[in-house]
């Protein structure tokens, strides 16, 4: 979510939403969705106005991690493919 204003700020050290939909090839509105849902750290200075502290990425570049000790095996033991929910509806008709 995104901070009020801090009078602390310098904006040349921090990064527009437009440099992170960029820097992540996403779109502007994605980044807006980050800051609104509180997924990316920012700051509002005015308005629709955000700046991103650099140290803020750090969490959007995390690995997802899965156990993949949890996926479903074949007869051989390999982990078969995930299912989306549709083609398991489909799969159970």
């Amino acid at each position: 979510m995104a901070h009020q204003e801090n009078p602390n700020i310098t904006t040349a050290s921090y990064l527009s939403p437009q440099d992170v939909a960029q820097i992540y090839s996403v779109s502007y509105r994605t980044v807006l969705h980050w800051i609104r849902t509180g997924e990316l750290e920012a700051y509002q200075l005015a308005g629709r106005l955000y700046r991103i502290p650099p140290e803020a990425l750090h969490h959007l570049a995390q690995p997802v991690v899965r156990d993949l000790s949890l996926l479903p095996r074949n007869k051989r033991g390999l982990a078969l493919p995930v299912q989306s929910t549709a083609e398991a509806r489909r799969a159970r008709a």
